[in-house]
């Protein structure tokens, strides 16, 4: 991978770029303190080679300047940061692939996405405004350490053990993303934690019933962070080959089952790549038992 930079709203923002750069566009978004080294396996696999692979550093995290004004740390600010990303490197045909807070991100930017071809979001709840958290989420208690601004090493541990089915099979990339959680800026989760809670966010909803483009939802069956079960409720129709991807996974799918990962995005990217617009069937409606309350 080659590492770049380049500048959005005056902040210097650090992305992996790897493949073929005349080709069609895949983006990664990392999740919530974790940075584009997460996708380096992804990024190095053989069967994604022929299409331009970028893995961005959302401010705050990894290799990128912290915001200059902490309050930027929120959703809406990260999408605007994705669509300037794409138009800034002129990317044409692209899929947005996000991981966890970066899913979100994803589909929040997809409407105003130039050239979106195809969505992919895994470790990701989509949610309406307001959102059922306590039906998304999973009481795990550790899962509030990546909303606070103070996480010392033990913390920092116990977070990125929370986010693997079999720890003891995953140590090294445990290791690697405790670092993450630890570089990343405090004010990143703290403010991002504000924002939430200030409903700062789209009804993603909303978003994905009307898009017109490809989107493929992942969800790992051995989740700590998310419920599994919410996906029920997610009218199929919506998805890619109309159902939501399972994967005997934890929180991590792209780096527990790296393989099997790139396989499932190789598969999606041919297909929408391939599509035009996909438009909703007709005499659809909305999911009644999540949207109602959104």
């Amino acid at each position: 991978m080659n590492r770049k930079e380049i500048v959005i709203s005056g902040q210097n923002i650090s992305y992996c770029e790897a493949g073929d750069p005349a080709s069609q566009s895949i983006v990664f978004i990392h999740g919530n303190s974790s940075s584009s080294q997460s996708f380096r396996e992804v990024m190095d696999s053989a069967i994604l080679q022929k299409y331009h692979l970028l893995a961005i550093d959302l401010m705050g995290h990894g290799k990128s300047e912290k915001a200059c004004d902490p309050n930027n740390y929120h959703l809406p600010y990260y999408a605007t940061l994705i669509t300037e990303f794409v138009q800034k490197n002129d990317l044409k045909n692209v899929i947005l692939a996000g991981h966890s807070l970066g899913g979100h991100i994803a589909i929040e930017a997809a409407p105003n996405c130039q050239n979106l071809k195809g969505v992919m979001v895994w470790g990701t709840p989509p949610l309406g405004n307001p959102p059922e958290m306590a039906r998304a989420f999973l009481p795990t208690p550790e899962v509030a350490g990546f909303f606070s601004a103070e996480v010392d090493k033990e913390m920092a541990q116990k977070l990125s053990q929370v986010c693997f089915y079999e720890s003891e099979k995953n140590t090294e990339a445990i290791d690697e993303f405790a670092n993450s959680i630890l570089s990343t800026d405090p004010n990143a989760r703290e403010f991002m934690a504000k924002s939430v809670g200030e409903l700062n966010f789209l009804n993603e909803l909303e978003i994905i019933e009307k898009l017109k483009v490809p989107l493929c939802v992942c969800i790992g069956t051995k989740e700590k962070v998310i419920d599994p079960n919410y996906f029920n409720e997610l009218e199929v129709y919506w998805f890619w080959r109309e159902k939501v991807m399972r994967s005997e996974c934890g929180h991590t799918f792209h780096i527990e089952q790296t393989s099997a990962f790139t396989r499932l995005l190789s598969e999606f990217s041919e297909d929408a790549f391939s599509r035009q617009v996909v438009a909703v069937p007709a005499g659809k409606s909305k999911s009644k038992n999540l949207l109602e309350n959104a």
